[in-house]
């Protein structure tokens, strides 16, 4: 008996080593590259706010000296003004050497330089794909060339830091899988690693003093007889 309705069967879709491997390769140029600007982001802004923080401070430690020469009247002894400004002192010296031996500038650049060779390789890819149709070109030579392009950036610079990626990730939550309270603590984390210490430097000490100043009990005045 003839069936006259023959079976519609679809034809599976055969993905090869040699696919998987080249979106795994495409996959690894964006990411880094992405996550190299992050992290030469991090260290530029790292650079302007240690510059700022070591500025600020070192206004602090002057009005310190000047409340104490011109004998305010404040809330405070000459002596706790001085202990004070002299420990703000050898904190700001401290502090400073810290930052001049981080080389954030340094760092920044390095990484900039990194993501942008990296960009020029994933941009040359990004062709290869667009062309490769149209055009005679011997694919195993060329993803070889692009493998070892980007394997040779990579021992040149060091690598970037897991809040740099995670940061990244933020950028593009849905190609990574990641709510949206994921992204929320990222983005802190992100703040507490790269900017807190600078922002607390810079805001919290005129509070301090502030607080200090007018919420401890007064000190009494002795009476002359």
């Amino acid at each position: 008996m003839s069936e006259n309705n023959t079976e519609q069967t679809q034809v599976p879709v055969v993905v090869t080593v040699a696919e998987i491997f080249k979106k795994d390769l495409e996959t690894k140029l964006w990411i880094t590259r992405g996550a190299r600007f992050v992290a030469s982001d991090r260290f530029a802004s790292k650079n302007n706010l240690s510059g700022w923080a070591v500025g600020c401070l070192s206004a602090y430690l002057i009005i310190l000296s000047l409340l104490s020469a011109y004998k305010l009247d404040i809330n405070l002894s000459n002596g706790a003004l001085s202990f004070t400004s002299t420990s703000v002192s050898i904190l700001v010296l401290m502090f400073s050497q810290m930052e001049i031996s981080g080389d954030y500038k340094v760092w920044s650049k390095s990484f900039h330089q990194c993501a942008l060779e990296v960009s020029e390789i994933y941009n040359n890819y990004k062709l290869y794909k667009n062309l490769s149709y149209t055009q005679n070109i011997d694919e195993l030579a060329f993803i070889q060339g692009i493998v070892t392009q980007y394997e040779n950036i990579l021992k040149k610079y060091e690598n970037h830091k897991p809040v740099d990626y995670e940061y990244f990730q933020c950028n593009k939550p849905s190609e990574f899988g990641i709510n949206l309270i994921q992204v929320l603590f990222r983005r802190i984390n992100y703040f507490i690693q790269g900017s807190f210490i600078y922002y607390a430097l810079i805001f919290l000490p005129p509070i301090l003093f502030f607080l200090l100043v007018y919420f401890l009990p007064q000190t009494p005045q002795p009476v002359l007889k």
